[in-house]
């Protein structure tokens, strides 16, 4: 390659690696409006690939796994349990409760899980079933989790995609 194909190159690869950055942070932007999702977990949950003088092209990647409601604040009352999915969005849940390990307080439900004895979800939820034991008792129960985060993500890709157009093309004018 001659030292104008590599300088351009070069350009070209810290232009993308600098677009990647920031289109990343605006995707846990965009989530977080929909989702109460700490920064971290977010960071955790997506992966970025960036450029290099192989490979001239960046990503992000997210990961496959749904997110489980126990990862959200939650209250109980008499009815069911509230789930806080965002500051704008919440969800009430009829019959769900929150349980208790075994050693666990009551008092602090942050440490417990969410669980309901009803199959008949919301659609955007998906449940998993298993059997709790209660003293002498066995019960059939449902945990239930929101659908996969890469979906999640894939929602804002629209949104995401024409800022990146935008971004990438002011940080090649700044070469």
């Amino acid at each position: 390659m001659s030292n104008l194909e590599k300088d351009l190159s070069a350009h070209i690869r810290k232009a993308l690696n600098r677009t990647i950055i920031q289109c990343a942070k605006i995707q846990r932007e965009l989530i977080q409006e929909d989702y109460a999702i700490s920064p971290k977990k977010l960071k955790n949950l997506t992966r970025i690939y960036r450029a290099n003088d192989s490979n001239l092209s960046a990503s992000i990647k997210s990961a496959t796994t749904q997110l489980s409601l126990n990862s959200f604040k939650r209250l109980q009352n008499k009815q069911g349990v509230t789930i806080r999915l965002s500051k704008a969005k919440s969800m009430f849940l009829k019959g769900a409760f929150l349980g208790v390990r075994s050693g666990g307080s009551k008092l602090n439900n942050t440490s417990g899980f969410l669980a309901t004895r009803y199959t008949n979800t919301p659609n955007s939820l998906s449940a998993s079933s298993s059997v709790i034991r209660s003293k002498n008792r066995e019960s059939k129960v449902y945990y239930l989790k929101t659908k996969p985060f890469a979906s999640i993500a894939l929602e804002k890709s629209g949104t995401l995609q024409q800022r990146a157009t935008e971004i990438f093309e002011k940080e090649l004018s700044k070469e």
